[in-house]
C-alpha cells in the first residue's frame, strides 16, 4: 500500500468532465506550495488556469474558479479561452518562416512586398513592423473588434495613417503593425493566413484544440467568459463573429492551457523555427522605456524580474481575458497562465504571477 505521504507531496487528480478526461497535476513540495497560495485570489474573485514547468516537469497544472461565472461552470485546463494579443507570437512565427524559406527579408522595406504604399510608409521594415518600431500607432480602426471590414479597406486605413516617429526611431505597440504583417503574408504566399495557422501551424505545434473566434469546435460549455472592465453583449468567444481584418495577425486565436503548453513545447524544441532564428526571435530589437524597460523581440519581450532574466510575451485586456507565457532561464521554469477575471489595471491574475515569481526567485536565492 503507498503511504499517506506518497499523496501528500506527489498529487494527480484525475477528473471526468462528461467525455472529456483531463487531468490535473499538483507535483512535489513547490507544486502543493504554490497551489496553496491560488485560494485566497480565488476568494477575491480571480479565475483562471495555471501550468508551472520547472526543469521539464510539471508541478502545477491546474483550474481555478469559474469558467462562466454566471453558470458556475469551473475552469478546467482544457477549456477554451480567447488570448487576445499572444495571437502576435504566432503571426511573428510565421513570418520568421517565411524569413528561413527565403521568402522575405527582415531588414526589407514594406514596399518590397507591397503596391500603393504612401511615401512616408516605404522606409518601414519588417523587422520593424514585428518589433514595434515602425511608427505606426496601435489602432487602425477605432469601431470594435467584431467590427466586420475586409483586408483591402484595413490596407487603406493603415496607410492613411500618421507615424507617430521616424521608422526604427523609437517604440509604439501597434496592433496595426500586425495586421500590417498578416497582409504581407497573404500576398507572399497567395494564401489565407488564418488557413496556414488551421492547416500547418497548429498541427506542428501539437494543438489539437486551437481555434478562431467563432469557431464551433468546442462546447457550450467548454469555452471560458470573460468578465473585463469592458462589457460585451457577450464576452464568449465562441459567440464571437468570425475574425475579421480588425484582429487578423493580433487578437483571433482561442486555445486552451495544455495547447498553450503544446506550443511552448514546440519552441523549447525549435520545432517551429531554428534554434538560430528562436534565438534572433527573443533578442532585444527595440526598448519600451515607458514599461520597466521592456526590451521587445519578435513576438516575445525580456525584462527583468527579482533579479533573474524573464522572457515572455502576454495577451489579453478589455473583454477580460489574460493570457500569458513566461520563462525564467536562470531558474529553467515556466509559467503558462489564463484567466478570465482581468476587470482591471491591477488584475488579480498579475498579482498572482508575482507572488509565485517571489517564491521561486527570491525566496530561493
Amino acid at each position: 500500500m503507498l503511504s499517506i505521504r506518497y499523496f501528500i507531496c506527489t498529487c494527480f487528480v484525475f477528473i471526468y468532465l462528461g467525455t472529456y478526461a483531463q487531468e490535473e497535476i499538483v507535483f512535489d513540495s513547490l507544486g502543493v506550495q504554490l497551489d496553496r497560495m491560488v485560494p485566497r485570489f480565488v476568494e477575491r474573485g480571480f479565475s483562471g488556469a495555471i501550468l508551472i514547468e520547472k526543469d521539464g516537469q510539471i508541478i502545477l497544472k491546474k483550474g481555478y474558479g469559474f469558467a462562466q461565472d454566471r453558470a458556475k461552470i469551473p475552469f478546467r485546463t482544457n477549456t477554451a479561452f480567447g488570448i487576445g494579443t499572444l495571437s502576435m507570437q504566432f503571426m511573428a512565427t510565421a513570418i520568421l518562416q517565411l524569413s528561413e524559406q527565403g521568402k522575405i527579408a527582415l531588414d526589407a522595406p514594406i514596399s518590397r512586398y507591397l503596391q500603393e504604399v504612401p511615401d512616408d510608409k516605404k522606409a518601414i521594415t519588417i523587422g520593424q513592423l514585428l518589433s514595434y518600431s515602425s511608427g505606426l500607432p496601435d489602432f487602425f480602426n477605432n469601431k470594435s473588434d467584431h467590427k466586420n471590414i475586409s483586408r483591402q479597406l484595413a490596407f487603406r486605413e493603415i496607410m492613411d495613417l500618421p507615424l507617430q516617429f521616424k521608422p526604427g526611431k523609437s517604440f509604439l505597440f501597434s496592433n496595426a503593425g500586425y495586421t500590417l504583417l498578416a497582409i504581407i503574408f497573404e500576398e507572399i504566399t497567395g494564401s489565407s493566413y488564418l488557413d496556414y495557422l488551421r492547416q500547418d501551424l497548429f498541427p506542428a505545434a501539437g494543438m489539437t484544440e486551437t481555434a478562431f473566434n467563432g469557431s464551433q469546435i468546442w462546447s457550450e460549455t467548454r469555452v471560458a467568459e470573460g468578465r473585463g472592465f469592458v462589457e460585451l453583449a457577450d464576452n464568449n468567444p465562441l459567440r464571437w463573429p468570425d475574425p475579421s481584418w480588425n484582429i487578423i495577425g493580433t487578437g483571433e486565436i482561442v486555445t486552451t492551457l495544455d495547447d498553450l503548453y503544446a506550443w511552448k513545447l514546440a519552441w523549447d524544441q525549435n520545432r517551429l523555427v531554428s534554434a538560430q532564428t528562436k534565438e534572433l526571435m527573443m533578442q532585444k530589437h527595440a526598448l519600451d522605456k515607458t514599461q520597466r524597460f521592456i526590451e521587445y523581440g519578435y513576438g516575445w519581450r525580456r525584462k527583468e524580474e527579482f533579479d533573474y532574466e524573464m522572457i515572455y510575451n502576454s495577451g489579453g485586456g478589455e473583454y477580460g481575458q489574460l493570457a500569458t507565457i513566461r520563462y525564467y532561464p536562470e531558474k529553467n521554469i515556466s509559467i503558462v497562465l489564463l484567466s478570465n477575471s482581468y476587470q482591471d489595471v491591477n488584475p488579480l491574475a498579475a498579482v498572482l504571477v508575482t507572488q509565485f515569481e517571489k517564491r521561486f526567485l527570491q525566496d530561493e536565492q
